[in-house]
């Protein structure tokens, strides 16, 4: 309840609570709160009392645990900054994306076989000092706006007495966070990676269970290092098969073709993936829609009797449309030259 009112207590905005359905009001916090459980629940399993004694900084760290580390180190310094002007709801906010985002959805999965030590004691050792560590220090982040839930799990973190307390602890101040500059540009650029595969699949309505091929080229030097430590991380989280990195990208296969922003190219095979065949013709029919949209529209532009009586509203919300219907409509040529075209 106390996220939940602090989360959407923003300035200048009035917030919308039904007494009718509490369940539905308070979900934003409840879920969080069953995220944040279930991290910590996940943690106790792999923690031991050493690895909460132990630093990070002593323990050979890779490139996920420099990543989240600095992660965690401008997350605090804007969470205090934002508790120092009493902007509650960006704390709360600030605090929920890191937690939610960064520090489940991203390093715990990176982590997890590493954790499981699949890639020996120092790794192993690594990522869990590092675990420690974040845990520790988020869960204080977080304390003032849940402090009841943030106690509970503190004190269940292995080596903790019954007169160890969050508030008595110290608050973290983020300090270190720029060491690690050059670790957050290789995740920065793993995840960049990730989400373009997401949404290729998405957009080819590829079976979420169905892992696939990666091919990449012309692979920038930080992208590299993600992968010559994070590829399995990758795998699972992209839902791939295998990732090769090739000189050229290959030619004569049907597939889709992305670029990030660092210049690396990534190509999925989608041959016996998607039905080619029917793709072009939803491909086909979809481009003489937009073009019908898009001529319809600017001959309503062109039409001087339009621009010159009707509301300047309409006419802008009209030629906004035109934009977009060119910039779909250019997508999607593009999308029929790199994939359709590829196949022949």
């Amino acid at each position: 309840m106390r996220f939940t009112l602090v989360s959407g207590a923003a300035i200048g905005t009035d917030m919308q609570l039904d007494h009718a359905d509490i369940e539905g009001s308070f979900k934003v916090g409840r879920n969080f709160a069953n995220k944040i459980w279930n991290a910590v629940r996940f943690a106790l399993g792999e923690l031991e009392t050493g690895d909460l004694l132990r630093s990070p900084a002593d323990t050979q760290l890779e490139v996920a645990d420099e990543w989240i580390l600095s992660r965690f180190g401008a997350a605090a310094r804007g969470i205090t900054g934002d508790l120092d002007r009493f902007r509650l709801h960006d704390a709360a906010e600030r605090t929920y994306q890191f937690v939610w985002g960064d520090f489940c959805d991203w390093y715990l999965e990176l982590a997890k076989p590493r954790l499981r030590g699949d890639r020996g004691v120092e790794s192993r050792d690594a990522a869990a000092s590092t675990l420690a560590y974040v845990l520790d220090g988020w869960l204080r982040l977080l304390h003032p706006v849940m402090p009841f839930i943030t106690e509970e799990l503190f004190c269940h973190l292995p080596g903790r007495t019954a007169e160890d307390t969050l508030l008595s602890g110290p608050w973290p101040t983020g300090a270190d966070a720029e060491t690690w500059d050059d670790a957050a540009i290789a995740i920065g650029e793993l995840q960049e990676l990730v989400g373009a595969v997401r949404n290729v699949r998405s957009e080819y309505g590829i079976d979420p269970g169905r892992k696939i091929e990666l091919v990449l080229s012309s692979v920038s030097e930080p992208l590299r290092r993600a992968l010559s430590e994070e590829e399995p991380g990758a795998l699972s989280l992209a839902r791939l098969s295998s990732l090769s990195v090739e000189s050229e990208m290959p030619t004569g296969v049907p597939g889709a073709h992305v670029v990030l922003r660092s210049g690396t190219e990534v190509f999925l095979p989608l041959e016996g993936v998607v039905d080619l065949e029917r793709e072009r013709e939803r491909l086909t029919e979809e481009l003489a829609r937009l073009q019908g949209l898009l001529a319809s529209a600017t001959g309503k532009l062109a039409n001087p009797g339009f621009t010159e009586r009707a509301p300047a509203d309409v006419v802008d919300r009209e030629r906004e449309k035109v934009r977009s219907f060119e910039q779909r409509l250019e997508r999607l040529l593009e999308k029929q030259e790199a994939f359709l075209m590829r196949g022949g």
